[in-house]
């Protein structure tokens, strides 16, 4: 082997050390780049997502309660549902009649009923198969109508984007059989 010759292998080496080394650094910033591209591409759905917001409770306490509810969002929200928490108090909220739109497009303000009383007044009248239960439930109802107990029924709205199920925040309200409905508020998010 000649000199030459050596010093073209060495050569070779090195160039190929060096295209590896240049391969690595690429799929490192092509990685980054990526993520990056993800990242704005995600942050984009977000804000055209739709986001459903309770702005206020009207009518007349207590049955014809009724939500305004606005999409602030940019896209149309769709199959809309008003649906009752087992975190209200008591829970026999949670079987409230769900109230539901087809859609709510995009800044449009809409009325839904509350349906407030509906879970109740059926676990009331049904059969129940824990004995204990409608004693319970009877005994806050009788609280409240008596003016000793407050109620917090808490509810959200589930809906559709883009065939994805989101869900907005928990909205509550704080009712009295004497003052009505007392209170209607967000739930924070850093108190669960």
């Amino acid at each position: 082997m000649n000199y030459y010759q050596l010093i073209g292998s060495i050569l070779s080496i090195l160039g190929a050390i060096l295209i590896l080394i240049g391969g690595y650094k690429q799929a490192v910033s092509d990685g980054k780049f990526q993520s990056t591209v993800v990242g704005q591409v995600l942050e984009q759905q977000k804000i055209n997502a739709p986001r459903i917001v309770a702005l206020q409770v009207t009518g007349q306490y207590p049955e014809n309660l009724i939500v305004i509810v606005k999409n602030t969002g940019n896209k149309p929200a769709k199959d809309v549902k008003l649906i009752f928490s087992d975190e209200s108090v008591p829970s026999a909220f949670a079987s409230n009649v769900i109230s539901g739109l087809r859609e709510i497009p995009n800044g449009t303000e809409v009325k839904m009923p509350l349906n407030i009383f509906s879970g109740i007044n059926m676990m009331l009248r049904l059969q129940n198969e824990d004995p204990e239960y409608v004693p319970k439930l009877k005994k806050i109802i009788d609280q409240y109508n008596n003016e000793q107990g407050i109620l917090i029924p808490k509810f959200h709205f589930e809906f559709y984007s883009e065939n994805k199920k989101c869900e907005s925040e928990t909205y509550y309200l704080v009712m009295s059989k004497e003052k009505g409905m007392m209170y209607f508020g967000k739930e924070d998010k850093e108190a669960k």
